[in-house]
């Protein structure tokens, strides 16, 4: 038997609060909070298999398509211990077989990547510690060059797909912490991604950012609000 955890303080992660901001249901919102507050007990479904493979690939460790297949194929023959392990491989196997389908087309026009921390300082925003956790992180220029950075936001959820709104606020979120994170200037808008695997799309951060900021803010006191009472 687990022992329910609850968090009394505000927080979420940035993936889930960019699906907050923009689910129409009520109830979806409220599971959100929910499972934000009181962490499921239950076996989930986690995608860390996959997420490692493709930081891999992304980052140069894993060096062509070819070697990603590979890479993939060494995944599908590892052994499970029961159904649910079973049922994580195959859902991982499903985000991978995605993955290889979009990699061909991905250009980061010679960036450097380089994988990001496990975990982060939670980013305060109106009461609620958010976790920005960048994936991948980008570098360009240096030297004579002025240094340009940015970062990959992965989204791998088959029930919580983003839409485009929804990448959009996780797109301008994270943008926001990579020019809070760096020297003034280094961020560009254009280096800042969100990678939804089960949509297959690649979105860059959007160029204005206020409004939607305004609107994270907002969400955030919302969440901050009802915290309480959830």
């Amino acid at each position: 038997m687990y022992e329910q955890k609850i968090y009394e303080d505000p927080r979420i992660s940035l993936n889930k609060l960019g699906e907050y901001l923009t689910c129409v249901k009520a109830s979806r919102r409220e599971k959100i909070l929910q499972d934000a507050k009181y962490p499921p007990t239950f076996q989930v479904i986690r995608y860390e298999p996959a997420r490692l493979i493709i930081q891999r690939y992304l980052c140069g460790k894993v060096p062509t398509i070819a070697a990603l297949a590979d890479e993939v194929a060494d995944y599908a023959m590892t052994p499970t211990k029961d159904d649910f392990e079973a049922r994580m491989k195959k859902s991982n196997l499903e985000a991978l077989k995605l993955f290889l389908e979009m990699a061909p087309a991905l250009n980061f026009a010679g960036a450097k990547i380089t994988i990001g921390a496990h975990t982060e300082p939670r980013r305060p925003i109106r009461g609620v510690g958010v976790s920005m956790r960048p994936d991948l992180h980008l570098t360009r220029g240096g030297g004579n060059e002025p240094i340009r950075r940015g970062a990959i936001k992965l989204n791998l959820s088959k029930t919580g797909v983003h839409s485009k709104e929804a990448a959009e606020y996780v797109g301008a979120l994270l943008r926001t912490h990579i020019e809070e994170s760096y020297a003034p200037g280094e961020c560009d808008h254009e280096m800042c991604f969100t990678l939804d695997v089960f949509s297959q799309k690649l979105l860059a951060s959007p160029k204005a950012v206020v409004n939607r900021l305004k609107d994270v803010e907002a969400g955030c006191a919302e969440i901050a609000r009802q915290w309480a009472d959830i």
